[in-house]
């Protein structure tokens, strides 16, 4: 994984357990809700980028398995992010 891909996980991370950790889609959702009623350009970029984010760890999975790689990791991510 890149050094730029580990960066975008971790702030994703951070905006992910700001909503209310990992274990609270909920939170996420309702809070997405009130922004996208009072911001919603900002809204409309994150959901982009959360869209953009999942596809780069789609298409990093599919070269990890075409080289024989461990896609453990990718996959934890791509459940985990998935579930938001």
């Amino acid at each position: 994984m890149s050094k730029q891909t580990l960066i975008e996980v971790a702030l994703l991370n951070k905006i992910l357990n700001f909503f209310g950790g990992n274990a609270s889609p909920d939170k996420k959702e309702k809070f997405l809700d009130t922004v996208r009623k009072s911001e919603p350009q900002l809204a409309k970029a994150f959901d982009s980028w959360e869209d953009d984010f999942l596809k780069l760890m789609n298409s990093t999975r599919k070269v990890y398995i075409k080289n024989g790689r461990d896609t453990s990791e990718i996959d934890r991510l791509i459940s985990k992010y998935r579930g938001y």
